[in-house]
């Protein structure tokens, strides 16, 4: 596996990676209309928008497909994305991208980093050292998703 930084020709192959895992991981812990919402964030078009704005974002690469993506704000010392292809989850893949991130932004200065975790992934960022600190929601389009905020010392 090789992680290198994401590139805007990617994000059609991430959009669907990140879709797809939605779908079929996150699916039991949301409503329909939070996936609807959440789903239509992680478009084509949005995921390629985002390359504009001041962020971090790698991917894990597998026998040259991308098997993860993971993306950093070094300004808000946030993780804010951190998927894994549904078919590729339990290999490594998430623990090695998360710690590439870690390092990443360790060397950027930051200190602590903070993440919403999902209630899918929560038991894997405990695993990693993560901190619970408050429950709470992203808003989409006025639609509630319930969020874990954590955070870890780097």
């Amino acid at each position: 596996m090789k992680i290198r930084t994401a590139r805007v020709d990617d994000a059609k192959e991430i959009s669907t990676l990140m879709c797809k895992t939605i779908r079929r991981v996150n699916s039991r812990d949301h409503t329909k209309r939070q996936l609807r919402v959440w789903l239509a964030r992680n478009s084509f078009s949005i995921i390629k928008s985002r390359y504009s704005i001041k962020r971090a974002s790698f991917v894990a690469v597998l026998n040259n497909k991308i098997a993860g993506v993971g993306t950093l704000y070094l300004k808000s010392r946030l993780l804010s994305a951190l998927y894994i292809r549904y078919d590729l989850q339990g290999r490594g893949i998430g623990s090695k991208l998360l710690s590439f991130l870690e390092k990443y932004a360790k060397k950027n200065g930051i200190t602590r980093l903070k993440l919403h975790s999902t209630k899918t992934a929560f038991e894997f960022y405990k695993s990693k050292g993560y901190r619970r600190v408050r429950g709470g929601n992203d808003i989409i389009k006025g639609v509630k998703i319930p969020i874990i905020i954590m955070t870890k010392k780097l």
